[in-house]
């Protein structure tokens, strides 16, 4: 992400731009990059930093009542500015090279903590008519607490924003294609009780990049 945001925005922007739904291309739409950025030491940022780097410093205590400390680390955060009258759309991404990376050890938030975990799942199942499953707080916690952050932008802020999911392509630790993604995608889909697609989101497939 760090090199595709700072040497090649180009390919990465065409790519997201590509993999919106039908309609919602629009025309001279542009993103702008918030991170990561080399001027800004490739950091990335969550919890209220992440809201700050948005613009949306005013909204930080609504999102700790909504979900505790030590939210996702955003991999990039952007803005999608669309038309003349530069209408912004949050681009909230996630991005993996090996299928490995899906899972992870599950939720190891402190038990004070889970109560508003399980009221946060709760609301956004019933948003994405998704059924009760172990893998919300277990190996898929991690994309679970992104579906949490695009909701709470999108439903609790009602701002419009898009979770975007890059995976890269013929990484020396992970698949080579498109097609050798897509059963680890719905894998996910399935395990999280998932009947449909998650609204609002992006599956955008890069090449990995040669850094040396």
């Amino acid at each position: 992400m760090q090199d595709y945001v700072n040497r090649f925005p180009r390919c990465l922007n065409e790519a997201i731009l590509r993999a919106l739904p039908a309609g919602a291309c629009r025309a001279a739409a542009r993103i702008e990059w918030l991170s990561p950025l080399e001027s800004d030491n490739y950091r990335q940022y969550r919890d209220r930093t992440f809201l700050q780097h948005l613009g949306l410093a005013d909204s930080a205590g609504r999102l700790a009542a909504y979900w505790p400390r030590l939210g996702p680390c955003w991999d990039g955060l952007g803005l999608l500015r669309v038309g003349k009258e530069s209408r912004r759309e949050i681009l909230l991404v996630e991005a993996k090279s090996s299928v490995n990376e899906v899972e992870d050890l599950g939720c190891r938030a402190p038990a004070t903590s889970i109560p508003l975990i399980l009221d946060a799942f709760l609301e956004i199942r019933e948003w994405l008519g998704a059924d009760d499953t172990s893998a919300w707080l277990g190996p898929l916690y991690q994309t679970a607490n992104r579906f949490a952050h695009l909701h709470f932008l999108r439903n609790r802020l009602g701002l419009p924003a898009w979770l975007v999911q890059v995976y890269f392509l013929n990484d020396p630790i992970g698949p080579e294609s498109r097609t050798d993604w897509l059963p680890a995608i719905a894998g996910v889909q399935a395990r999280l009780g998932l009947h449909s697609r998650p609204p609002f989101t992006l599956d955008v497939f890069l090449p990995a990049l040669n850094t040396e």
